[in-house]
């Protein structure tokens, strides 16, 4: 939403996401996750506030070399932000073993995703985008390597073009480097950098740090 202070007047951002994720069985996922953010003002001062999402994951196929699967997300808007649109998202998703085409330990990733925005808008705001991403993954050690487990390095990119609205057709692109690995007993980290390829640029980079433990 563009409801939140103009992007001129914030010079940083962080955000801490909390997620839970269940998975029922081998076909189907609920997920519900809470976002606490801070936005530093160029004024002076800082904005903060927390909004909520809920996820529904349907495994369609998989695999021992593939994997596809159809989710629905509902994202609540950062009222404390001056947020006012729900986000409700539709999308699909492969993954992509790369060994048997002779690249070992790699993998490709990709996901098609329709958002649709509702709420009261401004004017000129968009109601409906599409996001895609494609990430090409190398995994280097071993699953029982005495420090990083599955390390891994990754590359993604990922884009969004506006449906509608008045920047209707405008596509942002950006390019993640990053890093996987495993520290044992369900312990895995992600960290990766985002950048910026379309202009105009709102903003210079993106920092993630991911901790995920799976019981």
């Amino acid at each position: 939403s563009n409801h939140g202070p103009p992007v001129q007047a914030i010079v940083n951002v962080q955000n801490l996401a909390m997620l839970l994720a269940w998975s029922f069985n081998r076909r189907f996922m609920l997920e519900v996750s809470s976002n606490e953010q801070w936005s530093d003002l160029r004024a002076g001062g800082i904005d903060s506030g927390t909004a909520g999402a809920a996820t529904a994951r349907f495994q369609l196929i998989d695999t021992l070399n593939s994997s596809y699967a159809f989710q629905v997300r509902t994202t609540l808007p950062n009222q404390s932000l001056g947020e006012k649109l729900t986000n409700v998202a539709s999308s699909l998703a492969g993954w992509h073993d790369l060994t048997p085409i002779g690249f070992k330990r790699m993998g490709l990733y990709w996901h098609v995703q329709e958002e649709t925005y509702v709420g009261p808008a401004k004017a000129g705001e968009r109601r409906n985008d599409i996001t895609y991403a494609l990430s090409l993954a190398k995994t280097w050690t071993q699953p029982d390597a005495n420090v990083f487990r599955n390390f891994t390095t990754f590359l993604e990119g990922y884009a969004r073009t506006d449906l509608d609205g008045s920047h209707r057709g405008r596509t942002s692109l950006s390019l993640t480097p990053g890093v996987r690995t495993n520290l044992g007993n369900g312990h895995a980290i992600i960290t990766g950098v985002e950048l910026p390829l379309s202009h105009p640029r709102t903003y210079d980079a993106t920092v993630r740090m991911v901790y995920i433990y799976n019981f």
